[in-house]
């Protein structure tokens, strides 16, 4: 897991690998599978949520392929358990 710390004028620093890093490069770490964990560097307080949800948006905005998606890399679509309302005999592996 890399700790960032987020200071007020945006700057982000990994803590894990001792630099200072952008949201781009963020965004790349959790693409390559990685676990994040962003503190702010005022006060410790624990804001990775506000800084996930800042680097989906930003990559909404900028036309780029989303971090999260429920499509393959072919663009079709990929159900997974729990991002849809499934049919009650394809819940989650339980048989009725």
């Amino acid at each position: 897991m890399h700790k960032l710390k987020k200071y007020p004028n945006r700057r982000l620093y990994d803590m894990t690998d001792s630099r200072y890093v952008t949201m781009e490069d963020a965004r790349d770490l959790i693409v390559k599978g990685e676990s994040i964990e962003v503190l702010d560097a005022k006060d410790g307080a624990n804001i990775t949520r506000s800084v996930l949800l800042q680097i989906l948006a930003e990559q909404e905005t900028e036309g780029h392929q989303a971090v999260l998606t429920n499509r393959d890399a072919t663009g079709r679509h990929v159900p997974r358990c729990g991002w849809r309302f499934p049919r009650r005999s394809e819940r989650c592996g339980r048989r009725r």
